[in-house]
């Protein structure tokens, strides 16, 4: 069953349950797919990774709107956009762990010598298609290269993180 299918078949039964929410979520992804299969030069049924990027194209968007009502103070919309974000997170395959995602960059590392964040995240995206948000990757390879892994066990990756984050910030 493709995700199209999937979306629609979860339509009908948010719309049986009254759940105006999941149903008119449901219904912009299903949209979105629609689109995709309609532009220009598409051939058949979307591919599942092409379902993947317009996933990760639609919760992207939501998190744009989440910052933008944030900074607005509009807790009613954050609320909103936060629930529909939930929803579609649910039809996308199943994240990596911290510890799984480390794995796979330091085999990479090993492998190939990559050090550049570039052509070392293009390599670790393609082995992890949809199973990881770009900029996850990206943060990975900067903890790693910063508190060189190989040395320094002690901090965690979720920790670096908020490091990163509140060092960007400012």
């Amino acid at each position: 069953m493709t995700l199209k299918q999937t979306l629609q078949k979860d339509i009908i039964t948010a719309i049986k349950a009254k759940d105006k929410a999941t149903a008119n979520t449901l219904r912009m992804v299903s949209a979105a797919l629609t689109k995709q299969e309609q532009a220009k030069g598409q051939k058949g049924e979307l591919t599942v990774d092409q379902e993947l990027q317009i996933l990760n194209k639609e919760l992207k968007s939501r998190h744009e709107e989440l910052e933008a009502f944030k900074s607005v103070n509009n807790q009613e919309k954050v609320d909103q956009i936060t629930s529909e974000i939930e929803i579609i997170k649910s039809y996308q395959p199943r994240q990596l762990s911290d510890d799984e995602l480390k794995s796979i960059i330091i085999k990479t590392i090993d492998e190939t010598g990559l050090r550049n964040a570039g052509p070392l995240t293009g390599k670790v995206m393609a082995q992890v298609k949809g199973q990881a948000d770009g900029s996850r990757v990206v943060c990975s390879w900067q903890y790693f290269v910063t508190f060189d892994i190989y040395h320094m066990q002690h901090i965690t990756l979720d920790n670096f993180v908020k490091i990163w984050y509140n060092r960007v910030e400012r």
